[in-house]
């Protein structure tokens, strides 16, 4: 009896935990509707990224014009309690505002009274649904509808990586193309984690790059910012977040700094140092690599940092002319994973060096030759590198095994 009454316990408890996990952090994470399909017979699923306070789906352009293109919101595909909907007296949206109050999508669970929403569209034009991510409530939305598929943020650059105190940033944007009428770049930057921040319109540098600078902040200011493309101009900054095309924020890090940065970093002062300080072929070493040092290419990076890495032997034509390349370039493997140990400190463990390059019998190594690059591209095969102050290639020199 114990046992059939612990079993009805622990079903009892499962069927608890499931309702509470659906009920718990119940917002809008899903787009349901019709506007990728020719008629409204048919409903697809929209996955809804988070942008901080709200949510959006990426651009979708409409297959037909119609004035009643239907959509409501869930938590995921095909769970529809709860959802966000109009009702039978209040179901229809307009485009390119924030809808709040009486326009917002009304949180629902049990009645009769929803409705799906319904907006008009046209064929071609394309579609960013964004609500707000209230819990179990209703929630703000907005509709943006433009004629072109909006641009995304390619690669993002700061330039200098180590900033002084009182020293402007200018910071470098690459989208997939020009901004288009009626769509505009902004660099949005924080000093209080962002509590308020200041919005810079970007400027066009040259093709599809566009700058902005940021002022300088005193000493030891931890500024972070962030890239977004708008639909408007002159907007209120409350509701900038619903007037949103794209939003690059560094995967949610945010892109930063610290003004009159300052390296603390014990022993490894360099950009690279080893240890033992004078290595063996045969024997072990530790690379230590300093982000902060040299030409900063990697300072803060958020991601995984490798090392691209080959030696310098007797049978090298030159400094450039390295042999018994570990990878690649671009290639990302376990042995050339370099582990974070510190902020901006990183180290490589090698048991032997020429074991690890597989260096055959007879060739005499003289230098371990190397760059620190992040795990993803900026664009194409360019990597943040992380080299020396004159961006030349990193060496540790090797030492003859009748070392004394």
């Amino acid at each position: 009896m114990k046992t059939k009454n612990m079993r009805k316990l622990l079903s009892l408890l499962s069927i608890w935990l499931v309702v509470a996990i659906t009920i718990v952090n119940a917002q809008p994470r899903n787009w349901f509707g019709d506007i990728t399909t020719s008629d409204n017979a048919l409903f697809e699923n929209a996955t809804m990224q988070l942008r901080g306070s709200v949510a959006a789906t990426n651009p979708m352009q409409a297959q037909i014009t119609k004035s009643n293109a239907k959509f409501l919101f869930t938590t995921s595909p095909n769970v529809y309690n709860p959802k966000w909907v109009g009702s039978t007296t209040n179901y229809s949206r307009t485009v390119n505002n924030r809808l709040t109050g009486a326009y917002a999508a009304f949180y629902f669970t049990s009645g009769d009274w929803d409705h799906d929403m319904e907006v008009p569209v046209v064929q071609g034009r394309y579609y960013t649904f964004i609500s707000g991510q209230i819990e179990d409530d209703n929630n703000d939305i907005a509709i943006l509808e433009t004629s072109y598929f909006p641009n995304k943020v390619e690669s993002v650059q700061q330039d200098p990586f180590i900033v002084s105190a009182d020293e402007a940033v200018e910071v470098t944007v690459e989208l997939t193309g020009f901004l288009n009428m009626n769509e505009y770049g902004w660099l949005e930057y924080s000093t209080d984690e962002w509590v308020t921040s200041d919005m810079i319109e970007l400027s066009h540098l040259s093709g599809s790059f566009y700058t902005a600078t940021i002022p300088g902040t005193p000493d030891q200011t931890d500024v972070q910012y962030r890239i977004r493309t708008t639909i408007e101009a002159g907007f209120d900054v409350a509701d900038v977040d619903y007037l949103t095309l794209r939003l690059d924020d560094n995967y949610g890090n945010y892109y930063s700094y610290v003004s009159g940065y300052v390296v603390e970093c014990g022993s490894q002062a360099g950009v690279v140092t080893s240890e033992p300080a004078f290595p063996l072929p045969d024997g072990p070493v530790t690379i230590y690599f300093n982000a902060a040092m040299g030409n900063g290419g990697l300072v803060n990076y958020p991601g995984d940092v490798y090392i691209h890495t080959g030696v310098i032997t007797s049978e090298s034509t030159n400094s450039s002319d390295w042999k018994y390349v570990k990878t690649e370039w671009g290639e990302n493997t376990p042995e050339t994973l370099m582990d974070s140990i510190d902020d901006n400190l990183y180290e490589l463990q090698i048991s032997s060096i020429v074991d690890y390059f597989g260096i055959p019998e007879g060739e005499e190594v003289l230098k371990v030759a190397m760059v620190f690059r992040s795990d993803e591209p900026i664009s194409g095969d360019n990597y943040y590198e992380g080299k020396n102050a004159d961006g030349s290639d990193i060496f540790v020199d090797v030492y003859a095994l009748e070392l004394n």
